[in-house]
């Protein structure tokens, strides 16, 4: 039916989210596109003979201009006075407009992971967590020794793996390779580096590795 491949209806509505001098200023359309409002201006004018009388003027409202960052966000300026006004995330614009604002701090997420497509039905509210999943899921996020902030190397992770799967626990590994038991949580889970559990065996020396860390030992550190 050609009903269903017609595209939605293009519906402005007042911005919401940012303070009443913008909504009344400033109009969202669910397409992602923002343009300010007309308005008449009035005043008064004196004539050639040093009379006043009033007079106003209707000022057309425009489309306004997107900027895109180097992450891939849209932007728009905001003007509320003089000046260029302030670089807003066009996607948290649309999403306060027409899905309301939330409560929290909750991150706009885009469904299809596209940072330019701020059509509203691209859009949802999520948590930093949904954000940050949806990041790794995407490829998008940084793991293993390419994250600015990567405390282990590979090698070391592969250790670690086969040290887990030993017995060991999570706070003799941590102190071992001087990081924090979560790190070693999430290092074993997958959730910081694309390791398999066979990938951690490939080319390590078990021997090698447990002959710092008998599990008599470990057995006396947690009684300890």
């Amino acid at each position: 039916d050609s009903r269903f491949l017609q595209p939605p209806e293009e519906v402005w509505v007042p911005v919401s989210g940012y303070g009443a001098e913008i909504a009344k200023k400033y109009e969202v359309s669910n397409y992602g596109v923002v343009r300010s409002r007309s308005f008449v201006l009035e005043g008064m004018r004196k004539s050639k003979l040093g009379n006043s009388h009033p007079y106003s003027k209707v000022i057309k409202g425009k489309l306004l201009k997107p900027f895109t960052t180097k992450e891939g966000y849209v932007t728009v300026n905001f003007c509320t006075g003089g000046g260029k006004g302030t670089p807003t995330l066009l996607h948290r614009v649309v999403a306060f407009s027409f899905l309301g604002i939330p409560s929290d701090t909750s991150c706009v997420l885009h469904w299809n992971d596209n940072p330019s497509d701020n059509c509203v039905w691209n859009l949802r509210f999520g948590s930093d967590l949904d954000n940050s999943r949806d990041k790794v899921v995407r490829g998008r996020a940084p793991v293993g020794e390419e994250a600015t902030k990567a405390k282990l190397t590979q090698e070391q992770i592969a250790e670690i793996k086969i040290l887990r799967e030993s017995g060991l626990t999570l706070q003799v590994i941590a102190d071992r390779y001087n990081v924090t038991p979560s790190t070693v949580f999430n290092a074993c889970a997958g959730n910081s580096w694309k390791y398999t559990l066979t990938d951690a065996y490939c080319g390590v020396d078990l021997e090698a590795i447990l002959e710092h860390f008998t599990l008599a030992a470990v057995t006396s550190v947690e009684a300890t």
